[in-house]
Protein backbone atom coordinates (compact mmCIF):
# COMPACT_ATOMS: atom_id res chain seq x y z
CA UNK A 1 0.00 0.00 0.00
CA UNK A 2 1.27 3.40 -1.01
CA UNK A 3 1.62 6.35 1.33
CA UNK A 4 1.58 6.07 4.78
CA UNK A 5 -1.35 7.78 6.77
CA UNK A 6 -0.58 10.49 9.85
CA UNK A 7 -0.14 8.74 13.21
CA UNK A 8 -2.70 11.21 14.35
CA UNK A 9 -5.59 10.01 12.33
CA UNK A 10 -7.85 8.39 14.63
CA UNK A 11 -7.35 12.04 16.63
CA UNK A 12 -8.54 14.10 13.70
CA UNK A 13 -11.39 12.01 13.10
CA UNK A 14 -12.98 11.70 16.87
CA UNK A 15 -12.68 15.39 16.93
CA UNK A 16 -15.98 16.89 17.29
CA UNK A 17 -14.65 19.76 15.13
CA UNK A 18 -13.23 17.69 12.43
CA UNK A 19 -15.31 15.44 9.73
CA UNK A 20 -18.37 16.22 11.09
CA UNK A 21 -18.30 19.81 9.76
CA UNK A 22 -17.46 19.11 6.53
CA UNK A 23 -19.15 15.88 5.39
CA UNK A 24 -22.60 16.73 4.60
CA UNK A 25 -23.47 13.24 2.60
CA UNK A 26 -26.62 11.75 3.98
CA UNK A 27 -29.29 9.42 2.76
CA UNK A 28 -30.72 11.95 0.46
CA UNK A 29 -27.69 13.17 -1.17
CA UNK A 30 -27.46 12.08 -4.47
CA UNK A 31 -25.14 11.65 -7.35
CA UNK A 32 -22.00 9.30 -6.44
CA UNK A 33 -23.72 8.88 -3.61
CA UNK A 34 -27.06 8.10 -4.07
CA UNK A 35 -25.92 5.32 -6.64
CA UNK A 36 -24.42 3.55 -3.77
CA UNK A 37 -27.35 3.20 -1.98
CA UNK A 38 -28.81 2.47 -4.85
CA UNK A 39 -26.33 -0.30 -5.79
CA UNK A 40 -26.89 -1.52 -2.23
CA UNK A 41 -31.35 -1.66 -3.12
CA UNK A 42 -30.41 -3.66 -6.49
CA UNK A 43 -28.12 -6.22 -5.08
CA UNK A 44 -28.85 -7.02 -1.06
CA UNK A 45 -32.57 -7.83 0.32
CA UNK A 46 -32.33 -6.22 3.99
CA UNK A 47 -35.51 -7.01 5.04
CA UNK A 48 -35.70 -9.09 8.12
CA UNK A 49 -32.26 -9.09 8.45
CA UNK A 50 -29.68 -7.57 11.20
CA UNK A 51 -26.89 -5.00 9.68
CA UNK A 52 -23.96 -3.10 11.32
CA UNK A 53 -22.97 0.45 9.92
CA UNK A 54 -19.29 1.36 11.05
CA UNK A 55 -18.47 4.56 10.19
CA UNK A 56 -21.89 5.68 9.97
CA UNK A 57 -21.47 9.58 9.67
CA UNK A 58 -25.09 10.83 8.94
CA UNK A 59 -26.23 7.60 9.46
CA UNK A 60 -26.42 7.64 5.51
CA UNK A 61 -26.63 3.88 5.02
CA UNK A 62 -28.10 2.75 8.96
CA UNK A 63 -31.33 4.42 7.76
CA UNK A 64 -31.31 3.17 4.65
CA UNK A 65 -31.29 -0.15 6.05
CA UNK A 66 -33.84 0.24 8.72
CA UNK A 67 -36.22 1.73 5.74
CA UNK A 68 -35.56 -1.47 3.57
CA UNK A 69 -36.86 -3.37 6.64
CA UNK A 70 -33.84 -4.54 8.81
CA UNK A 71 -35.27 -6.01 11.95
CA UNK A 72 -32.25 -4.79 13.76
CA UNK A 73 -29.38 -2.01 12.77
CA UNK A 74 -26.64 -0.70 14.48
CA UNK A 75 -24.95 2.40 13.56
CA UNK A 76 -21.42 2.72 15.01
CA UNK A 77 -18.97 6.30 14.12
CA UNK A 78 -15.80 7.16 15.84
CA UNK A 79 -16.99 11.20 16.31
CA UNK A 80 -19.84 12.06 19.27
CA UNK A 81 -20.58 14.90 16.92
CA UNK A 82 -21.20 12.60 14.23
CA UNK A 83 -23.92 10.27 16.44
CA UNK A 84 -25.53 12.98 17.51
CA UNK A 85 -26.39 14.35 13.88
CA UNK A 86 -27.43 10.53 12.84
CA UNK A 87 -30.03 9.81 15.92
CA UNK A 88 -31.38 13.66 14.56
CA UNK A 89 -31.21 12.75 10.90
CA UNK A 90 -33.04 9.12 11.54
CA UNK A 91 -35.62 11.15 13.95
CA UNK A 92 -36.58 13.29 10.65
CA UNK A 93 -36.59 9.94 8.35
CA UNK A 94 -38.94 8.12 11.25
CA UNK A 95 -36.16 5.64 11.98
CA UNK A 96 -35.12 6.67 15.19
CA UNK A 97 -36.59 4.03 17.16
CA UNK A 98 -35.54 1.60 14.67
CA UNK A 99 -31.55 2.02 14.82
CA UNK A 100 -28.87 2.21 17.96
CA UNK A 101 -26.32 4.53 17.53
CA UNK A 102 -23.02 4.50 19.37
CA UNK A 103 -19.47 6.11 19.47
CA UNK A 104 -17.14 3.25 18.45
CA UNK A 105 -13.73 2.53 16.97
CA UNK A 106 -13.76 0.67 13.38
CA UNK A 107 -10.49 -0.53 14.56
CA UNK A 108 -11.31 -1.27 18.20
CA UNK A 109 -14.79 -2.72 18.48
CA UNK A 110 -15.91 -5.21 21.10
CA UNK A 111 -18.48 -6.86 19.87
CA UNK A 112 -20.30 -10.46 19.60
CA UNK A 113 -19.60 -12.67 16.73
CA UNK A 114 -21.68 -14.20 14.22
CA UNK A 115 -24.07 -11.34 14.84
CA UNK A 116 -24.58 -9.59 11.75
CA UNK A 117 -26.14 -10.19 8.49
CA UNK A 118 -24.74 -7.20 6.61
CA UNK A 119 -21.86 -5.18 7.88
CA UNK A 120 -21.10 -1.73 5.98
CA UNK A 121 -18.03 0.04 5.81
CA UNK A 122 -18.55 3.21 3.29
CA UNK A 123 -15.97 5.99 2.77
CA UNK A 124 -13.43 5.02 5.49
CA UNK A 125 -11.51 2.19 3.95
CA UNK A 126 -8.47 4.39 2.44
CA UNK A 127 -8.65 6.39 6.04
CA UNK A 128 -7.30 3.42 8.30
CA UNK A 129 -4.02 2.90 9.41
CA UNK A 130 -4.53 -1.24 9.27
CA UNK A 131 -7.18 -1.88 7.32
CA UNK A 132 -6.08 -5.73 6.77
CA UNK A 133 -7.05 -6.10 10.84
CA UNK A 134 -10.00 -4.01 10.69
CA UNK A 135 -11.95 -5.74 7.64
CA UNK A 136 -11.02 -9.37 9.08
CA UNK A 137 -12.54 -8.32 12.38
CA UNK A 138 -15.40 -7.36 10.88
CA UNK A 139 -15.97 -10.46 9.39
CA UNK A 140 -15.57 -11.93 12.43
CA UNK A 141 -18.96 -10.56 13.11
CA UNK A 142 -20.65 -11.96 10.25
CA UNK A 143 -22.73 -14.67 10.24
CA UNK A 144 -22.13 -17.09 7.81
CA UNK A 145 -22.67 -16.38 4.35
CA UNK A 146 -23.15 -13.03 5.50
CA UNK A 147 -22.85 -9.82 3.50
CA UNK A 148 -20.09 -7.37 3.25
CA UNK A 149 -20.23 -3.97 1.95
CA UNK A 150 -17.15 -1.53 1.77
CA UNK A 151 -15.86 1.09 -1.43
CA UNK A 152 -12.35 2.20 -1.63
CA UNK A 153 -10.75 4.89 -4.23
CA UNK A 154 -7.86 4.31 -6.28
CA UNK A 155 -3.88 5.68 -6.02
CA UNK A 156 -4.90 7.92 -8.83
CA UNK A 157 -7.91 9.29 -6.91
CA UNK A 158 -6.22 12.55 -5.48
CA UNK A 159 -5.38 14.17 -8.67
CA UNK A 160 -8.90 14.11 -10.18
CA UNK A 161 -10.94 14.82 -6.60
CA UNK A 162 -8.38 17.05 -5.12
CA UNK A 163 -8.55 19.95 -8.20
CA UNK A 164 -12.98 18.94 -8.45
CA UNK A 165 -12.89 19.57 -4.40
CA UNK A 166 -10.85 22.82 -4.63
CA UNK A 167 -13.23 24.18 -8.04
CA UNK A 168 -16.17 23.45 -5.75
CA UNK A 169 -15.08 24.85 -3.12
CA UNK A 170 -13.94 28.14 -4.69
CA UNK A 171 -17.57 28.35 -6.46
CA UNK A 172 -19.22 27.76 -3.72
CA UNK A 173 -17.36 30.80 -1.77
CA UNK A 174 -17.87 33.33 -4.72
CA UNK A 175 -21.43 32.58 -4.84
CA UNK A 176 -21.70 33.45 -1.19
CA UNK A 177 -19.81 36.36 -1.94
CA UNK A 178 -16.83 35.98 -0.04
CA UNK A 179 -14.73 35.47 -3.06
CA UNK A 180 -12.30 32.48 -1.54
CA UNK A 181 -12.84 28.55 -1.04
CA UNK A 182 -15.19 27.78 1.52
CA UNK A 183 -13.43 24.57 2.67
CA UNK A 184 -9.69 24.38 2.67
CA UNK A 185 -7.69 21.17 2.76
CA UNK A 186 -4.05 21.58 4.53
CA UNK A 187 -1.27 18.64 3.87
CA UNK A 188 -0.90 17.31 6.85
CA UNK A 189 -3.17 16.50 10.27
CA UNK A 190 -1.16 18.23 12.47
CA UNK A 191 -1.49 21.72 10.59
CA UNK A 192 -5.40 20.95 10.27
CA UNK A 193 -5.41 20.32 14.26
CA UNK A 194 -3.84 23.38 14.35
CA UNK A 195 -5.87 25.54 12.18
CA UNK A 196 -9.10 23.88 13.68
CA UNK A 197 -8.11 24.89 17.27
CA UNK A 198 -7.28 28.84 16.33
CA UNK A 199 -9.50 29.31 14.37
CA UNK A 200 -12.30 31.45 15.03
CA UNK A 201 -14.03 31.62 10.90
CA UNK A 202 -16.80 29.57 11.12
CA UNK A 203 -17.50 29.82 7.58
CA UNK A 204 -14.44 28.09 6.75
CA UNK A 205 -14.03 24.76 6.88
CA UNK A 206 -10.78 22.24 6.86
CA UNK A 207 -11.75 19.23 5.64
CA UNK A 208 -9.82 15.80 5.51
CA UNK A 209 -6.20 16.80 5.07
CA UNK A 210 -3.83 14.70 2.47
CA UNK A 211 -1.92 12.51 4.76
CA UNK A 212 -5.40 11.48 6.29
CA UNK A 213 -6.17 9.43 2.98
CA UNK A 214 -4.29 6.78 1.05
CA UNK A 215 -5.33 5.24 -2.19
CA UNK A 216 -5.80 1.31 -2.64
CA UNK A 217 -5.16 -0.57 -5.65
CA UNK A 218 -8.00 -3.46 -6.72
CA UNK A 219 -4.98 -6.17 -6.14
CA UNK A 220 -4.72 -4.79 -2.39
CA UNK A 221 -8.32 -4.83 -1.43
CA UNK A 222 -9.05 -7.91 -3.07
CA UNK A 223 -6.62 -9.47 -1.05
CA UNK A 224 -7.71 -8.10 2.19
CA UNK A 225 -11.30 -9.42 1.25
CA UNK A 226 -9.87 -13.04 0.31
CA UNK A 227 -7.65 -12.96 3.31
CA UNK A 228 -10.71 -12.26 5.69
CA UNK A 229 -12.23 -15.14 3.99
CA UNK A 230 -14.27 -12.67 1.77
CA UNK A 231 -15.69 -13.49 -1.61
CA UNK A 232 -16.70 -10.26 -4.24
CA UNK A 233 -20.13 -11.13 -5.72
CA UNK A 234 -21.34 -7.84 -6.71
CA UNK A 235 -18.84 -4.80 -8.05
CA UNK A 236 -19.42 -0.96 -9.23
CA UNK A 237 -16.93 1.40 -10.70
CA UNK A 238 -17.35 4.92 -9.33
CA UNK A 239 -16.96 7.89 -10.75
CA UNK A 240 -16.39 11.81 -9.49
CA UNK A 241 -19.59 14.03 -10.28
CA UNK A 242 -20.74 17.76 -9.17
CA UNK A 243 -24.13 18.01 -9.45
CA UNK A 244 -25.34 16.19 -12.86
CA UNK A 245 -21.78 16.21 -14.44
CA UNK A 246 -20.19 12.69 -14.20
CA UNK A 247 -16.40 12.80 -15.16
CA UNK A 248 -15.68 9.46 -17.33
CA UNK A 249 -12.92 8.43 -15.02
CA UNK A 250 -13.07 5.68 -12.47
CA UNK A 251 -11.03 6.31 -9.44
CA UNK A 252 -12.06 4.20 -6.85
CA UNK A 253 -14.86 1.20 -6.71
CA UNK A 254 -17.99 -0.04 -4.36
CA UNK A 255 -17.69 -3.98 -3.64
CA UNK A 256 -20.32 -6.59 -2.37
CA UNK A 257 -18.52 -9.40 -1.14
CA UNK A 258 -20.00 -12.79 0.85
CA UNK A 259 -18.72 -14.34 3.76
CA UNK A 260 -17.93 -18.19 2.99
Amino acid sequence: MENQLSSRITEYFSRDDAASQWWNIDSKTGGRYGKQIQFIRKNVSIKNLTALDVATGLGRFAIDFAKSGANKVVGIDISASMIEKAKNNALQENTGDKIEFKVGNAADLNLTANSFDVISLMEVLVHLPDPVSVIKNLSNYLKPNGIFITNYDYPRAPKVTYPIDTMVALTRGILRRKFKRDTVMLSTVDETIGSLEKSKNKEVKFMRPKDAYRGLTATDVNQMLKDAGLVIIHEMSEFPSVGNIVFPISIGKMVIAQKR
